[in-house]
């Protein structure tokens, strides 16, 4: 982590993944006279030490993530599932049920609805999912990471029930993982399932600090899987899924192992570009 005191210095803390403490050192201003040189110190100490070192780590979120979130473009969705609905805590049933497929022949897109899909509709959506952008995160529990990437089935401890269900995730007695305002699932080219469900209203101040997120909307937490499908491969590839497999498996392990570690959070305008209702397509 890196943080910041006017006048003080940026305090670089370096961690290793237990947590214990690698290197921890405040980084001063440039040494005049002296270029590419910078003063530094440890923390709790007086004496400072001029060091020859270009670095100046930030501490704005949005300098550190990823920013190809699902590592897709717009033009390789072949289908999209809009599952629309809402859980009824209370009552433990879905609410307000709406299911949309839209898919993807060539140029040309179709509707479950029976009636052709508005491009700009389309374009919004595929569009949202390709510069797909976060604005804060959230770690999950070590036991359900553990679980997710090594894709043998679901042990949930209560921790990790207890864990998803703050964030607006439901597992029912089935087994199935539902979601507090729907989800959506896309399809590529490569073979690519997605799965993107959209939990509670995410509480805080926009992980950005840059001041273009519109801080009145209400972000939303995001569970994300995906996984690789021979038979979807072979659906989009003209029968022949070795066209895609080697590509589509591995990024699927690569997606699979990122996506386990976090609840993602998105902002409210994403939120409603990828919950589009059927009567706005």
């Amino acid at each position: 982590k890196a943080t910041s005191l006017a006048g003080r210095g940026k305090r670089v803390t370096l961690r290793d993944e237990k947590g214990g403490v690698l290197a921890d050192f405040v980084l001063g201003k440039a040494v005049d006279g002296k270029t590419g040189y910078r003063y530094i110190r440890v923390p709790g100490q007086k004496r400072t030490y001029a060091v020859k070192t270009e670095a100046d780590p930030s501490a704005n979120f949005e300098d550190w993530i990823e920013t190809d979130l699902l590592k897709l473009s717009a033009e390789e969705i072949r289908k999209i599932a809009i599952n629309n609905y809402s859980i009824n805590e209370q009552l433990g049933q879905l609410e307000n049920v709406e299911r949309t497929v839209l898919t993807r022949q060539k140029d040309r897109w179709t509707a479950s609805t029976g009636r052709a899909p508005q491009k700009p509709a389309i374009d919004a959506l595929t569009g949202a999912l390709d510069t797909l952008r976060i604005v804060n995160v959230q770690p999950k529990p070590p036991a359900l990471t553990k679980d997710l990437r090594a894709q043998e089935g679901l042990m949930l401890s209560m921790e990790s029930l207890m864990s998803l269900r703050q964030k607006g995730f439901f597992v029912t007695q089935t087994g199935q993982l539902l979601s507090n305002e729907g989800e959506l699932i896309v399809e590529t080219d490569k073979g690519l399932v997605y799965t993107l469900r959209f939990g509670e209203v995410a509480p805080g101040a926009p992980g950005s600090t840059t001041g273009t997120e519109d801080k009145t909307t209400e972000r939303r937490y995001l569970f994300i899987t995906v996984s690789y499908h021979d038979d979807r491969a072979a659906a989009y590839n003209d029968g022949d899924p070795s066209k895609v497999r080697v590509t589509g498996n591995r990024l699927a392990r690569e997606l699979t192992h990122r996506f386990a570690d976090w609840y993602y959070v998105i902002s409210g305008a994403d939120f409603t570009k990828l919950r589009p209702r059927a009567k706005d397509l």
